[in-house]
């Protein structure tokens, strides 16, 4: 079955160079709770995970 995975490159459980099957949405300077900068930035990221994620789904039928 196909997955996506999603991860930012301060998660210190995702190493960088991880690979994983499937799609991948890598966020540049995130943690493991999609945080990055301040509340606005990461509400920002919490809304392009979401919008991803309904991508993917829609392309799983």
């Amino acid at each position: 079955m196909e997955q996506l995975v999603v991860g930012g490159s301060a998660d210190s459980l995702w190493p960088a160079g991880t690979t994983v099957a499937g799609q991948t949405m890598y966020v540049e300077g995130a943690d493991h709770v999609m945080h990055r900068g301040g509340l606005r930035e990461s509400a920002g990221l919490h809304v392009d995970v979401a919008e991803r994620v309904v991508e993917f789904a829609k392309q799983l039928g």
